[in-house]
């Protein structure tokens, strides 16, 4: 708004300067009275006529009169160039670096609008956003809100997202970001290994629906031994999605569908605790797969680090190395599918998450 006003200062400043050298000008060189100039150069300059006006006041008048009707051209594009195209790049940088507010007019045309609260990174937003367009349409505006999160990827953009960056404690941030007119709010966790991020995730979720308690909320959630962050006094979300849940899970899922049924497997895992290995037991429980001395041999290969994508890395060396007959690995982001793209027992973390976080959402609407 500051820039608007200056750079809008500086135009009618110039026009008046442009406009009283072209009076002076012309009542010098023509011996013309002060009406009669200012009547001359309106007219060329706010209609290009000069009515076929003829210099009587020598060469020198001649050019004058010659360069000033040219110069009116050049005036009023640079003019126009000067109080159309900063707005207009400001209106372009403000897509990608967070400036953005979404009005009503963004909203045109779209069934849903759902907004996405603070995603570890880009590649996390990436999976989420493909999630809602295969299970929603195209016809979804996605508003990512972060704090601290670089430009809009140009492909995120292409997209239709919309980026909106501020202080998440603030409602200011979610006005910006439209939630007046939003289907749902996702709220992401900023670590998978790091429980009290529980605490953070639930205040901003309460600070949603205190907001607007009628939109639907969906919270990543890192420990169940969290739950009752997510039910206060007068709020609750509507759906909360616990990681290792859902990535074990699919684990559980991928190791019952390529080992042979009826056997006991020889489980050899590299969960990180006891919260994650007790939860791994109790998916393959589930689907009817016991653990014990005897059977095949099932590797179960996890991320070393749940909050570094380079952690995909080990991940890969491991299953390239791995010697075992049945091998499932787990992988964190959708930039890494590349490196996997051969090995069909390797599941991405983020694909995931993303459809469970989606799935849930579609549920509670």
């Amino acid at each position: 708004m500051r820039r608007a006003t200056r750079m809008g200062v500086l135009a009618l400043a110039g026009t008046l300067g442009f406009v009283v050298l072209g009076i002076v000008g012309f009542h010098v060189l023509e011996s013309a009275t002060w009406s009669r100039a200012a009547r001359w150069i309106l007219a060329v300059v706010l209609t290009f006529d000069d009515g076929g006006y003829e210099p009587t006041g020598g060469p020198l008048s001649v050019l004058f009169i010659s360069i000033w009707k040219l110069a009116a051209w050049v005036f009023w594009g640079l003019l126009a160039a000067a109080l159309v195209v900063p707005p207009l790049l400001d209106w372009w940088h403000s897509s990608k670096n967070g400036a953005a507010v979404v009005s009503w007019l963004d909203t045109v045309g779209m069934s849903r609008v759902f907004i996405l609260v603070q995603p570890v990174d880009w590649e996390k937003a990436e999976s989420l956003v493909q999630e809602v367009h295969d299970q929603f349409g195209r016809r979804v505006l996605v508003v990512i809100v972060a704090e601290d999160l670089p430009d809009l990827p140009p492909h995120l953009l292409k997209a239709g997202c919309a980026y909106v960056k501020g202080n998440l404690r603030d409602p200011k941030t979610y006005r910006r970001a439209g939630l007046a007119r939003a289907s749902g709010v996702f709220v992401c966790a900023r670590s998978y290994q790091d429980p009290a991020q529980d605490a953070r995730s639930a205040s901003l979720a309460s600070l949603v629906e205190h907001e607007r308690s009628d939109v639907e909320t969906v919270v990543e959630q890192v420990s169940r031994g969290n739950d009752d962050l997510f039910d206060g006094r007068d709020w609750t979300v509507d759906a909360r999605v616990v990681f290792d849940k859902e990535t074990l899970r699919a684990i559980a899922e991928r190791v019952s569908q390529i080992v042979p049924r009826g056997n006991s497997i020889r489980l050899v895992a590299n969960t990180v605790d006891e919260a994650q290995a007790g939860e791994l037991h109790r998916q393959l429980a589930a689907r009817s797969i016991q653990i014990g001395e005897g059977g095949p041999k099932v590797r179960v290969i996890l991320p070393a680090n749940l909050d570094e994508t380079t952690s995909d890395y080990a991940v890969w060396s491991e299953l390239v190395r791995a010697k075992e007959e049945y091998v499932v690995a787990l992988f964190l982001s959708v930039l890494s599918e590349g490196l996997f793209r051969h090995n069909p027992s390797a599941l991405c973390a983020d694909r995931i998450m993303a459809k469970a976080l989606v799935e849930a959402m579609r549920e509670t609407i």
